[in-house]
């Protein structure tokens, strides 16, 4: 009896279960009934892109900023579904002619195209692409299927067999991303991006012509200045790749999302990127489709550089017209090189040139002949490029020298122009410009190597490469942008290589020959350090990060202190004094129009092509002299030394002195200039 009467009892719970759930249905049917509508999922949302931060400079000029542009796009529920094959190519073909015609590209990802004789064949370089098209997620093929294969698989998979070829391969590119991004009521296709208006108004003219064919109003990034003015430091923005997108879809990332790809859009992505928003779509009863702001996006936030964009501006403008006049009829197949401008008291970099440049508002119809081009205006030369430092060097051996020391201000060293150790004779070919006995000061002035091959003698290679190190050479300067180490020539250096110190070597390293290999960057940051007295600051192009309508300051760059060099107040008075002297004894500084402490430097090298060694020509210095405003790094590659390099350096203190008193003055608080 108990028995029957728990049967009966779970049979009227099921019962009851049933009714609640008949109840619901019902009561789901008269809501869509009476209201019209079939909602899709609550957690079936669609992403709005949000616009990226925007980069301005240390007077809040505008240098990257957003406009608005339509991208044409499917919607699925009004687009002919997969089950309407038929009617989906033909729309879908009708689209692709009509942009042709007008010479817009729409989105082709296909891994496929046609070589010369017609013939089908994988795209280079689209490893990743391929492996998904022969996947079992697409066309399930074996892993040696030939592309001829995979397209006919293609052909047959989207009934593609009436076209022609060409657009066979079209259609399939395109039906081939929708079965990809899983193309459906919350996840809209883009066919095209960046589409003219009159072409968008067209296409919505003829809408019955083009069922679920839309537009979206999405941000593009845009340069605000010319686009050859400093691309290494602000870089550029770029559709993911397969391998960024399986990398990165679990932080947000969507399939045709663009990043960041190289200079400070790439190193401060997650700090220009904006958080995206969300809504919802829905599918009404009659077909129509209605959208709901769930989450509105918000913008990223804005960098403020401490780049002084006209100060950027003169220098690439007047830098390559300089060094393109003066190689002129030269040997050379190409003029080179870099400026750079700091605060020294601070680290800020104010300019930053490398030369040649090229226009990164065109880089993708640029890049085969910019991966050509023999000066390889691709690599940063300012940052990544590094060269033998020459006599720049010399000021650091002598400060070395003085703290240890080695030397006093008045210790001299005999030079006859030939100075030998060890068996071995070392040239001087200063010897004639200078007396016989040489001090610390003179050594500067006249730049004579025999003394300070006795230094680096008397050092020894640890002291000497100790302090080198403490001025950051050799060695990454932590600056927000890519840059490479170089070579500090060392014991444990030519170890690692196989190879053994000698003697030799000691005596060269006073002079920075050997292996040494400095970047132009970290020269810029050596003269800085030795302007303020012995200070060595990260260099940084960033001043501030802020919410991207100005409310809020997120990050303030305060000067940060990589190193303090161990030297008394009065040896680093006496190097800079030395370094004071130096100019005013060389016409070829000629007027200047504040007092400036420089040191120049030529170092030989080997050059692929060339006959014979050719000389680089090196300048670093720094102004006014007691109180530094600016350091100056001004390097020609190539130039026949140190002395085609002088006069630009001479005209750019012209340029800044000359021009201070008309400076663009700091904005006041969240204010941007126009």
């Amino acid at each position: 009896m108990t028995d029957k009467k728990l049967t009966f009892r779970r049979i009227a719970a099921i019962c009851v279960v049933l009714l609640c759930f008949v109840g619901f249905l019902s009561a789901a049917g008269y809501y869509q009934a009476t209201n019209g509508v079939n909602v899709v999922s609550q957690g079936d949302l669609t992403p709005i892109p949000a616009a990226r931060g925007e980069i301005v400079d240390t007077n809040g000029v505008p240098l990257v900023v957003n406009r608005q542009s339509n991208n044409l796009i499917f919607k699925a529920g009004l687009f002919p579904s997969s089950k309407q094959q038929k009617e989906r190519n033909e729309l879908i073909l009708s689209l692709i002619r009509l942009l042709e015609d007008k010479k817009i590209k729409w989105l082709d990802k296909l891994p496929l195209e046609f070589d010369k004789n017609d013939s089908i064949r994988f795209s280079e370089d689209r490893a990743l692409d391929i492996a998904w098209l022969k996947s079992k997620e697409m066309l399930y093929v074996n892993d040696y299927a030939t592309a001829a294969d995979c397209f006919a698989a293609l052909v047959d998979r989207f009934e593609l067999k009436e076209y022609k070829k060409e657009d066979q391969r079209k259609l399939a590119s395109v039906n081939a991303e929708l079965w990809h991004q899983g193309f459906r009521v919350s996840a809209p296709y883009t066919f095209a991006q960046d589409v003219p208006s009159d072409l968008i108004a067209q296409i919505k003219e003829q809408n019955e012509k083009f069922p679920g064919v839309d537009t979206e109003i999405v941000p593009v990034r845009e340069y605000a200045i010319a686009g050859d003015i400093m691309p290494n430091i602000l870089g550029r923005v770029a559709a993911l790749d397969p391998d960024e997108y399986s990398r990165l879809k679990s932080q947000g990332y969507r399939m045709n999302d663009f990043i960041g790809k190289s200079g400070l859009e790439k190193e401060l992505e997650n700090t220009l990127r904006g958080k995206d928003g969300k809504k919802r779509i829905t599918l009404n009863r009659d077909g129509s489709l209605t959208e709901e702001i769930i989450e509105p996006p918000v913008q990223g936030n804005t960098v403020v550089l401490n780049i002084d964009v006209s100060l950027q501006k003169w220098l690439m403008e007047n830098f390559a017209d300089f060094t393109e006049n003066t190689l002129k009829g030269k040997r050379l197949k190409y003029a080179a090189g870099s400026v750079i401008v700091m605060n020294p008291n601070t680290g800020a970099v104010l300019a930053c040139v490398s030369y040649p440049t090229y226009d990164i508002t065109k880089f993708a119809e640029l890049l085969p002949a910019l991966d050509k081009a023999e000066s390889r205006p691709l690599w940063d030369r300012a940052l990544m490029a590094a060269f033998p430092p020459g006599s720049t060097i010399k000021p650091s051996v002598a400060v070395t020298a003085l703290q240890e020391g080695v030397i006093t201000k008045d210790s001299t060293f005999f030079c006859n122009g030939t100075y030998t150790y060890g068996g071995a004779a070392f040239r001087c070919p200063q010897a004639g410009l200078h007396p016989p006995h040489v001090n610390v000061t003179k050594a500067i002035t006249s730049s004579c190597n025999t003394f300070f091959y006795n230094c680096a003698v008397n050092l020894g290679i640890d002291k000497v490469n100790t302090y080198r190190s403490l001025f950051g050479l050799g060695q990454v300067t932590g600056i927000e942008l890519p840059e490479s180490a170089g070579i500090l020539d060392s014991p444990e250096y030519r170890e690692a290589h196989g190879q053994e110190w000698q003697a030799g070597l000691t005596v060269q390293s006073g002079i920075a020959q050997g292996d040494n290999v400095f970047t132009p960057i970290q020269v810029a940051n050596y003269i800085a350090t030795l302007a303020n007295g012995g200070t060595r600051y990260v260099p940084h192009v960033v001043k501030e990060i802020k919410s991207y309508n100005l409310s809020e300051t997120i990050l303030t760059k305060e000067p940060e202190i990589a190193a303090k060099i161990p030297v008394s107040a009065e040896n680093m008075k006496i190097v800079q004094e030395a370094m004071n002297k130096m100019p005013k004894g060389d016409v070829r500084f000629g007027k200047m129009p504040v007092e400036i402490a420089a040191k120049t430097g030529t170092n030989q090298r080997n050059v692929e092509g060339l006959k014979g060694a050719v000389s680089d020509g090196w300048v670093m210095s720094w102004a006014p002299y007691e109180k530094p405003e600016i350091s100056v790094m001004t390097f020609v590659e190539l130039a026949s030394g140190s002395g085609v390099t002088i006069p630009f350096t001479t005209k750019l203190y012209n340029y800044y002195f000359g021009r201070s008193a008309s400076f663009p003055k700091p904005q006041g608080e969240n204010v941007l200039l126009g």
